[in-house]
């Protein structure tokens, strides 16, 4: 599979489970959450190490930075929810906030980096980066990828 067909099939499940989580209450809600913040933890670990390098070797190192910069504000956010209680008042905006910032991540790699890899590897580069990052999705599930979120938390003030 393509790599950028895999982020496709990513990105429509983590639009899936954003919609829900912010649909859900309660003890799904929790569940949700949960998954969404494993989801991202993959999504991220597979852009890091995979697709924000090609970018730069292409030559499109803002926009890896720009899109750098919004998974750090996706962590930063799934971190604050996940210590929030059921009951505080701050959990909707907070949620409706992840919401937010994962719809606008997801656009605008759809929007803009996609096309741009399009251009920049042939279709058997973009084949081959598929084939490694669908290697690292494999490694990466289970226990293993609740330590990388645990090694990725950012740093509080």
């Amino acid at each position: 599979m393509r790599s950028i067909d895999l982020l496709k099939q990513q990105h429509h499940s983590l639009e899936k489970l954003v919609s829900q989580a912010l649909e859900a209450r309660g003890a799904e809600r929790v569940r949700l959450l949960g998954a969404l913040a494993e989801e991202l933890t993959l999504h991220s670990a597979i852009e890091e190490e995979h697709l924000y390098p090609a970018l730069q070797q292409s030559g499109l190192g803002q926009a890896a930075e720009r899109s750098t910069a919004q998974d750090e504000r996706i962590r930063t956010l799934v971190s604050e929810i996940l210590e929030l209680k059921r009951s505080d008042p701050r959990l909707e905006g907070k949620v409706v906030e992840l919401g937010d910032a994962t719809r606008e991540h997801l656009a605008s790699e759809e929007r803009s980096i996609f096309p741009a890899l399009e251009e920049a590897f042939s279709a058997e580069q973009l084949e081959e980066m598929g084939q490694a990052m669908s290697g690292l999705v494999a490694r990466l599930r289970g226990a293993e990828l609740l330590k990388i979120a645990d090694e990725r938390e950012p740093a509080r003030a």
